[in-house]
């Protein structure tokens, strides 16, 4: 194990999660890594990063290629809410206002590349041992809510749909987010309309959850082609499903 790092303080985990779509490239990389005793697991993106993470998977630290990833500074305070770990960004288009955005964003390291693999990898580790901070860092992740290519933030009351904002104002936010934590679970109306409206009577309330519903179905759909997120049966009720 690297001399830079003490994994005892991430429960002796050595796996680092790489978000790099160019598989040629990661399978150099990873040989290096693996002369530093870590292994590597690698997405293609931010999204399925934060899926893999908010699912349990347990890794060190977080090294992404901005190169070959698309949307990465709409994704990245995303990515920040979810994990307390250390995210590296490497770069071959860097400029200061970029990693000054990144770092804004939640990045704990942006850097161009080296042409020498280990020149990058002993730079993160190196930023590692500058900052030991990450591994002592007393809050806890945000709350997050994952259902297929949907992530949901409540406390950034913002959406994530394949590396896309979308969004969905005042009760719009509120029906999905209710609906996502409660998925696979049918809601009736009157349901919805107690727990987030408070009301389940009137007639202009029953209007104004369909026509909500009907607006966060379309913007779904637009965001993510070919999913039906929410499903509707008559006289059981609505219900987020992603398979």
């Amino acid at each position: 194990m690297s001399e830079f790092i003490n994994v005892n303080d991430r429960n002796k985990a050595t796996r680092v999660l790489v978000v790099n779509s160019d598989l040629e490239m990661h399978n150099r990389y990873a040989e290096t890594w693996a002369a530093h005793d870590f292994s590597t697991l690698r997405v293609d993106s931010v999204h399925e990063g934060i899926k893999r993470i908010i699912h349990g998977d347990v890794f060190l630290f977080i090294v992404i290629n901005e190169d070959t990833t698309n949307n990465l500074m709409h994704e990245l305070e995303f990515m920040r809410d979810a994990t307390d770990l250390p995210i590296l960004i490497f770069t071959s288009d860097f400029n200061m206002t970029k990693k000054l955005e990144a770092l804004r964003l939640g990045a704990d390291m942006y850097d161009p590349f080296s042409k020498d693999k280990e020149e990058n990898i002993n730079d993160v580790l190196l930023n590692l041992k500058l900052q030991e901070r990450w591994a002592h860092r007393p809050q806890k992740p945000l709350p997050m809510i994952v259902g297929g290519d949907v992530i949901l933030s409540p406390s950034r009351r913002a959406v994530l749909i394949n590396g896309e904002k979308v969004r969905f104002p005042g009760k719009e936010f509120d029906v999905l987010q209710y609906l996502m934590e409660h998925k696979t679970h049918y809601k009736r109306s009157y349901e919805i309309l107690h727990d987030v409206w408070q009301d389940e009577n009137d007639i202009d309330q029953q209007n104004a959850l369909y026509i909500t519903i009907t607006r966060i179905r379309e913007k779904l759909k637009k965001a993510s082609p070919g999913n039906d997120y929410i499903k509707m049966e008559k006289n059981i009720g609505y219900t987020f499903s992603a398979l």
